[in-house]
C-alpha cells in the first residue's frame, strides 16, 4: 500500500479561509465568520441539518467538514455530543486545532500531522473518533474502516482495504489509537525502511502489521511496490537509538494452505556461519520474542550470536515449530539486513505438506524435503512487497537446484518471470555439495533493465526452508 497521505483529518470550529482581521471575539467578525485564534474565519456550514431525516443537533463544532459532505452531516445530527466535548476539552481542542493547521499550511505533508499527537491518549478526541468510525452511526460516511481510510490513497484503494478484514480491522483500530496514528504519520513520511521502523521504537502498530502480511492484496489498485529512491542513500545503523540490547519479535504466518495456522513457534538466533544460542523452546502462538545483546564473545572463547558495536547483528534466526497438528519446516530466517534496536520480523513457514502443495503448482513435480529450499521476499523503500523483479542465487556450494519460479496474483506459477504482487521466489530442491561453504548470495534485479537492488547472503542446509527479506541495499 502507498504512503498514507495523512493531511488534517478534521477541522476544529468550522472554520476556514481568513478574513484577515484580528478579534478578540466573535461580535468582532461577521455574521458569517468567527473569531479563532485571535483571527476572523468564515464559517463554510453550520451543523444542525436535518440528516438522513433525523433532525440535526445544535451543534457548532462540525470541525471542518464542508457543505454537503455526508461526514459531516452525520456528525452534526449524531456525533455532535461528543464534538462539543471536545471543544470544551484544552487537549482535544488543541490536537484538532494542530489538525487544522497542518491542513491550511502543511499540505499534504505527514509530518505535519506526526506532530499534533503528545502520544497521551485523550478521553475526548477518542470519544469522537470512535462515534465517528461506529457503525451505528457515522461509520458508514466516516469510513467504515476509520477516519484514516479516505486517506490509504484513491477511492479504488480505500475500497480494496475497506474489503479486506485483516486491513480494515488495523485500520479501524489505529484511528481510533493517537499513538498509533502519530506512528503511521511517521511512517507515511519516511523515503527508507530503516526510517520507518525507527518511528514505532521497533513496534509494529495494528495497520502497519496488516499491511506488512496483506497489503499485497491491494497493491495493484494502490499502486505499491515500486519506490527504489532509497537505494544507496541510507542506514540501518542510528547511533541515537542503540543499545545494549534489543527485543526482537519474530511472527510466523503458515504458507501452502488456506485457514492453517502457526500453532506453537519457538527459535534462536544464529551467526552467520551457524554459531546458535540457547534461544527460545517452542511456545502456543504464531510468534516468539527474542533478546539480543552485546555480549559477542562465549564463556569458551567463542563468537556467539549478538549485537555487534559496529555491524549489528548480523545472523539469522532458526526457527521450529508446528501448525495444524504437524511439525513445520525448520526455517531459518533471514531479516536480510543488520539489527541495532528493536525490530519485528513476519516471514513464512510450512510443512512437507503445505510445502509440496506450493511446489506443484509452481510446476516442480516432486518436492524432496530432504534438500535445501529458499523463499524470498523482496521489499522496497516503504516496506512493500515488490513486483517485477528478477531473483538470483549463486554459491559455491550449490550443485544444483530447480528453476526460480514465482507468484501471480498470489499463488506460484511456473508462467511468471518476475515478482508479482507478494514480492516472492522460489527455488526448491537445492543440493548442496561437500566441502564448501554452505553461504550463497540472493539478488534482485529490475527485470526491465537488469539493475541489481538487493543482495544478501544466506546459509542453506539440507532438511530447512531458508527465508529471507531482501531489502534495498546498493
Amino acid at each position: 500500500m502507498r504512503r498514507l497521505p495523512l493531511v488534517a483529518l478534521l477541522v476544529v470550529g468550522c472554520l476556514v479561509f481568513p478574513e484577515q482581521k484580528p478579534c478578540a471575539s466573535d461580535d468582532e467578525c461577521s455574521a458569517t465568520a468567527a473569531c479563532h485564534e485571535g483571527e476572523c474565519l468564515a464559517r463554510v456550514f453550520v451543523c444542525g441539518e436535518a440528516f438522513e431525516g433525523e433532525p440535526g443537533a445544535v451543534c457548532d463544532h462540525c470541525f471542518g467538514h464542508q457543505p454537503g459532505d455526508a461526514c459531516g452531516e452525520c456528525l452534526g445530527a449524531r456525533c455532535c455530543d461528543q464534538a462539543e466535548a471536545c471543544q470544551g476539552d484544552p487537549d482535544c481542542k488543541q490536537l484538532f486545532d494542530c489538525f487544522g493547521r497542518c491542513s491550511f499550511e502543511g499540505g499534504d505533508d505527514p509530518r505535519c500531522l506526526e506532530g499534533c499527537w503528545s502520544g497521551a491518549a485523550n478521553v475526548p478526541a477518542g470519544n469522537l473518533l470512535a462515534c465517528l468510525s461506529d457503525p451505528d452511526h457515522c461509520q458508514e460516511w466516516c469510513g467504515r474502516c476509520g477516519i484514516l481510510t479516505p486517506y490509504v490513497g484513491s477511492a479504488e484503494c480505500g475500497q480494496c482495504v475497506a474489503d479486506l478484514p485483516p486491513l480494515c480491522e488495523g485500520l479501524k483500530s489505529c484511528s481510533e489509537d493517537p499513538e498509533c496514528v502519530r506512528d503511521v504519520a511517521c511512517r507515511s513520511g519516511c523515503d527508507d525502511p530503516a526510517c520507518r521502523e525507527r518511528c514505532g521504537g521497533g513496534k509494529p502498530d495494528d495497520f502497519t502489521r496488516a499491511h506488512d502480511q496483506d497489503g499485497y492484496r491491494c497493491g495493484r489498485v494502490c499502486e505499491v511496490g515500486g519506490e527504489w529512491g532509497c537505494v544507496g542513500k541510507y542506514s540501518w545503523r542510528d547511533a541515537s537509538l542503540e543499545s545494549e540490547q534489543a527485543n526482537v519479535e519474530l511472527r510466523a504466518t503458515y504458507l501452502g494452505g488456506q485457514n492453517a495456522m502457526v500453532t506453537e513457534i519457538g527459535a534462536r538466533a544464529c551467526t552467520k556461519l551457524g554459531r546458535c544460542t540457547g534461544g527460545v523452546r517452542p511456545q502456543v502462538g504464531d510468534h516468539v520474542d527474542m533478546s539480543l545483546s552485546m555480549e559477542c564473545e562465549g564463556s569458551s572463547g567463542r563468537v556467539r550470536p549478538c549485537l555487534d558495536p559496529k555491524d549489528g547483528f548480523v545472523g539469522y534466526f532458526e526457527v521450529t515449530g508446528e501448525g495444524n497438528g504437524r511439525s513445520l519446516v525448520p526455517t531459518l530466517f533471514h531479516p536480510g539486513r543488520p539489527v541495532f534496536a528493536d525490530a519485528w520480523f513476519t516471514f513464512p513457514m510450512t510443512d512437507a505438506s503445505g510445502a509440496r502443495g506450493v511446489a506443484r503448482l509452481g510446476v516442480v513435480e516432486t518436492l524432496d524435503v530432504t534438500l535445501a529450499h529458499l523463499v524470498v521476499v523482496v521489499r522496497d523503500c516503504a516496506n512493500s512487497p515488490a513486483p517485477g523483479l528478477a531473483v538470483e542465487l549463486v554459491g559455491s556450494a550449490i550443485a544444483q537446484h530447480e528453476p526460480v519460479f514465482y507468484t501471480s496474483n498470489g499463488a506460484p506459477t511456473a508462467d511468471a518471470s518476475a515478482t508479482g504482487s507478494q514480492g516472492r521466489a522460489f527455488v526448491f530442491n537445492i543440493r548442496l555439495g561437500t566441502n564448501q561453504s554452505p553461504l550463497a548470495t540472493v539478488r534482485a534485479l529490475r527485470e526491465e533493465d537488469g539493475l541489481p537492488l538487493a543482495e544478501v547472503q544466506v546459509l542453506l542446509k539440507h532438511e530447512h526452508f531458508t527465508v529471507v527479506e531482501l531489502v534495498p541495499t546498493f
